[in-house]
């Protein structure tokens, strides 16, 4: 059975999404088509990157992920393939491959096709119909770029005992993601001694579990792909601490 992931910010109202799955199993019958997401906010890429950023780790290889975010927008004329850890991402050229890794083994473009709209769903089932994954055939078929659209994460400000971080997830729950991993909080911080402050609320440590703070308490832990996350306990860290995308943080170091 072929894995397939499915990002997109088509919704669940409209039909899109149904159409988009039927012809993905016209193309092939032998798939399992798993959501990563498909409630994106319509064109953020930003969010569209990190959920499969974040998710893509957990796939085992031989996995293709198809991701339609952004694809109605006027600068997604054309498709990138991808390789990376051995998976396959197809995926408007808009931004999404830079924001999702620095680093992949091939990348391709694909070539256009005429249709009046909904291009995501003949170039994914094209692909479907005849899968591709070795860097050696990816290279015959497709055009190898050096060149595409690129977005990145900002990056957290770094002053003296002190990070100004950036808010650039939010998900379901509220919580709060940054732009800061483990490895660059603690290349600035050797004692592992942080204090961040918003509003009233102070956090003085990293816990490890959403239950080692009572109910209703703030706290900060890495989550599982190691970016600094605040959340509230039994809460929504967003809508009780006022935050959204590209709020900023201070962190204090000691």
């Amino acid at each position: 059975m072929q894995i397939v992931t499915l990002t997109s910010d088509f919704g669940t109202k409209d039909p899109y999404l149904g159409i988009l799955k039927a012809k993905l199993l016209d193309a092939r019958k032998d798939i399992k088509i798993i959501d990563l997401s498909n409630e994106v906010k319509l064109n953020d890429i930003l969010s569209g990157a990190m959920i499969v950023k974040f998710g893509y780790k957990s796939f085992p290889k031989k996995t293709i992920h198809l991701i339609a975010v952004g694809s109605s927008s006027a600068e997604s004329k054309n498709y990138l393939i991808a390789k990376k850890c051995d998976q396959i991402f197809l995926m408007p050229n808009n931004g999404l491959i830079s924001i999702i890794s620095n680093k992949f083994d091939f990348i391709g473009e694909i070539p256009s096709v005429k249709v009046r709209s909904f291009q995501s769903v003949e170039i994914f089932s094209s692909y479907l119909r005849n899968v591709i994954f070795e860097v050696e055939d990816l290279e015959k078929k497709y055009k190898q770029l050096d060149s595409f659209i690129v977005k990145k994460i900002p990056n957290p400000h770094f002053a003296e005992r002190k990070i100004i971080a950036s808010i650039i997830y939010i998900d379901q729950q509220g919580n709060l993601i940054l732009n800061i991993t483990k490895d660059k909080l603690y290349e600035h911080s050797s004692k592992k001694e942080i204090e961040i402050k918003i509003d009233y609320e102070k956090i003085t440590s990293i816990s490890k579990d959403y239950s080692d703070v009572q109910p209703g308490d703030c706290l900060a832990l890495f989550n599982y792909c190691n970016f600094l996350e605040i959340a509230i306990n039994e809460g929504n860290a967003s809508e009780l601490l006022g935050m959204k995308i590209n709020s900023k943080i201070e962190i204090s170091l000691n």
